[in-house]
């Protein structure tokens, strides 16, 4: 039974997009699986890319152009998901389910290097290999973590039983999941309610193997009753463990939320019930939570994007500063005819200051950016990119990065936003 359901698309569109494979023309696809396991990459490690097929690449940009923090997410839990599988897991039986010349299907089995996986690794997935040029490439991975398609006895051991109280009760936040003979409740400090135009997404600490959200599309306009939908990365079994009939259907959520006492914060109340009605499945009350306002903001003239191979001008951006990570997020948003579109990009280990940050490779290319100006709510910043071949092995200052790389975009703004850290709750 899958460990992650409300991901299991996610998880394999991720992995049929960033998870490539390539070795030897000659070698046959369950070969090149191996390499590609062998290799130990993760999805978002340099050199990754000539695994994967170039159906997905296109597929993949495409993804990220259009839905930049979706396609984040997915790379996130597959590289978090991988790097765990990777660290405790070796390959077993790689099984041919079928194959003709130009695509193949492998059942793959995994175990663990030291006794049995831990609970909640994937022990197998489907793989569907696609022949190119160049020899096969991996197009899709399908993860389950159940040999048999049922429960163990250890998984079920592992929930917790009905009555069990998680985190500090005095703290001003509850979560509450029903389960068969009684309730278990999740009290944290925790909790952030991003506001995105007019759209709201409350987002959740991480609670055992799960992360959660709330989003609310249209929820800003008005305080008082919303629909909304369930988010994230959510696990049945374990503890806390979120009640099964959550994944058998999307679920009814109402969200209410009035102005709370302090600026800038907001009481939250959300329910969720079955699709078609029926007991609730969970509950939250949350009181005072942060209000942060992530809408994007006009951005200086002077601002610069190449958006597939031309040049526009973004007219506005989000500029998300996440601190406590060391990573900048920036969406910018362009108009182009009669429509638009956006572009997304990471600056990993920002020490929050000028500088030059030399990022991953990417389609051949390491990403750097350029940081000229950072502080007092504003940046002003450049990002680079320089062909992989050509990147010096000395590294490189802000003068030589501009020398030899292409300029993809310019981000001149005074609306950046600091956004805080969740502490994950204490299980």
């Amino acid at each position: 039974m899958p460990r992650f359901p409300l991901l299991l698309a996610a998880v394999a569109l991720g992995a049929a997009l960033a998870l490539p494979v390539g070795t030897a023309a000659q070698a046959g696809p369950v070969e090149v699986f191996r390499a590609y396991w062998d290799s130990g990459l993760a999805p978002t490690d340099p050199g990754a890319e000539r695994f994967r097929s170039q159906a997905m690449l296109r597929e993949f940009r495409a993804f990220l152009e259009e839905e930049p923090e979706m396609a984040r997410e997915a790379l996130e839990f597959m590289t978090a998901m991988y790097r765990e599988l990777q660290e405790a897991a070796a390959l077993g039986s790689i099984e041919v389910v079928e194959q003709t010349p130009d695509r193949a299907t492998l059942e793959v089995e995994f175990q663990g290097k030291q006794g049995p996986l831990p609970e909640g690794l994937p022990q197998r997935a489907t793989v569907e290999m696609v022949r190119e040029e160049d020899g096969w490439k991996v197009e899709t991975e399908a993860f389950t973590s159940s040999m048999g398609g049922g429960w163990d006895d250890e998984f079920e051991e592992a929930t917790c039983p009905a009555g069990t109280v998680l985190g500090d009760p005095a703290a001003p936040h509850t979560l509450v999941l029903w389960q068969d003979g009684g309730t278990v409740q999740v009290h944290f400090s925790d909790a952030l309610l991003l506001r995105d135009g007019r759209d709201l997404t409350l987002r959740l600490p991480a609670m055992g193997s799960s992360q959660m959200d709330v989003r609310v599309p249209g929820g800003a306009t008005d305080p008082g009753d919303h629909a909304g939908s369930i988010g994230g990365s959510l696990a049945w079994g374990g503890c806390p463990g979120f009640p099964e009939g959550l994944f058998h259907g999307e679920g009814e959520v109402l969200f209410t939320w009035e102005v709370g006492s302090a600026a800038a914060t907001a009481n939250v109340e959300f329910d969720v019930s079955p699709a078609g009605g029926g007991s609730a499945l969970l509950s939250g009350s949350l009181a005072g939570v942060s209000v942060l306002d992530v809408t994007p903001a006009p951005l200086m003239a002077e601002s610069f994007l190449l958006a597939f191979d031309e040049e526009v001008n973004p007219h506005r951006g989000a500029i998300l500063h996440h601190a406590a990570e060391g990573r900048l997020e920036i969406s910018l948003h362009y108009s182009r005819g009669n429509g638009g579109g956006s572009s997304s990009f990471f600056v990993e280990g920002f020490a929050g200051e000028p500088g030059v940050y030399v990022g991953k490779v990417s389609w051949g290319n390491v990403q750097v950016a350029v940081v000229e100006a950072f502080g007092g709510g504003g940046i002003r910043m450049e990002l680079w990119e320089i062909p992989e071949e050509e990147f010096p092995a000395e590294g490189l200052d802000a003068a030589r990065a501009r020398e030899l790389g292409s300029l993809r975009a310019r981000v001149v703004s005074d609306g950046v936003v600091v956004v805080p850290s969740l502490a994950a709750v204490g299980l």
